[in-house]
């Protein structure tokens, strides 16, 4: 069961981070009252950049709260943790060692891995990272048709390329021959 839900993990993380980093940045940089404060947001290239960004500025500064406030609505939206993002190194780790070989639809991860956040006590090893599985959860239950077309898109166009570097390293040998 362990070594399943790291697969879910490993297949959520892979198909959903993007979609989530780019909307919830968005959201933030929309909702800052400053537009300077939104140019610190707009810098940041994934969720680990955002955590470190606001442990940079000094808690309790104008800039911080305003950050912080703007990130409430995109939480509120998904039904997420205060802060969750600061758990994405610990799911990073998780999903590198996770099985590459089974890839799941959205949906059924996002449902896999939902019933998996009910029953928490059974599987420790995700303590450090509750809140960010849920926040991929959540966003790729409500999302799931969608990220699934991207990332089959994404599946064709990484075979259509391998395929045709394939076909180029053979005309190259043959012509060396």
């Amino acid at each position: 069961m362990q070594t399943q839900a790291m697969e879910h993990l490993r297949n959520l993380h892979n198909k959903v981070i993007g979609a989530l980093y780019c909307e919830f940045i968005s959201s933030v940089e929309q909702s800052v009252s400053k537009p300077q404060h939104g140019a610190l947001v707009q810098r940041c290239t994934t969720f680990s950049a955002f955590s470190k960004l606001l442990e940079t500025i000094q808690p309790l500064t104008d800039v911080y709260n305003d950050i912080l406030a703007a990130s409430q609505g995109f939480c509120d939206t998904y039904g997420l943790a205060k802060e969750f993002w600061v758990q994405s190194d610990a799911v990073e780790t998780f999903s590198v060692d996770a099985d590459a070989n089974q890839d799941y639809t959205v949906a059924s991860s996002a449902a896999f891995l939902d019933a998996v956040c009910h029953d928490h006590p059974h599987f420790p090893e995700l303590d450090p990272a509750w809140a960010m599985v849920e926040a991929l959860v959540n966003f790729g239950k409500k999302h799931a048709e969608r990220l699934d077309a991207m990332a089959d898109r994404l599946r064709r166009a990484e075979q259509r390329y391998l395929a045709a570097f394939q076909q180029e390293q053979q005309q190259q040998q043959e012509q060396a021959q």
